[in-house]
């Protein structure tokens, strides 16, 4: 599988199987609507003698409006993004840690789950 494919499967899947996101994308430009997913680009591993990557490790950003029940929200959706890659990729969810994501001059609330994908 190619790192492309890996995260048009990720995002598809992601946006099929998620309650209560507005949108899904693999743009890190993009002008967000939260709440929102982002699949940020991977960090890529080689084994010996490949020629091409083996594994990707994608960071995907679970991302809230900064609200009252912004934590709360963060913690509905985090399992319910975990539950998608776990089920409907090839992914695996490796951690979840909390953070921010950097929106329009604003760092927003969010989650960032590392998530293990096989290329090979």
């Amino acid at each position: 599988m190619s790192v492309r494919t890996a995260a048009e499967e990720l995002a598809t899947a992601l946006k099929g199987g998620l309650e209560g996101v507005a949108e899904v994308t693999t743009d890190l430009g993009h002008a967000l609507a939260p709440p929102s997913v982002v699949v940020g680009p991977p960090a890529l591993e080689w084994e010996g003698g490949c020629p091409g990557p083996t594994g990707a490790r994608f960071l995907v950003y679970v991302v809230v409006d900064q609200a009252d029940r912004a934590l709360e929200s963060l913690w509905d959706l985090v399992p319910q993004v975990a539950a998608v890659v776990d089920e409907d990729t090839a992914g695996v969810v490796v951690r979840a840690e909390p953070g921010v994501y950097p929106a329009g001059g604003t760092d927003l609330p969010a989650y960032v789950i590392e998530v293990e994908v096989p290329l090979s």
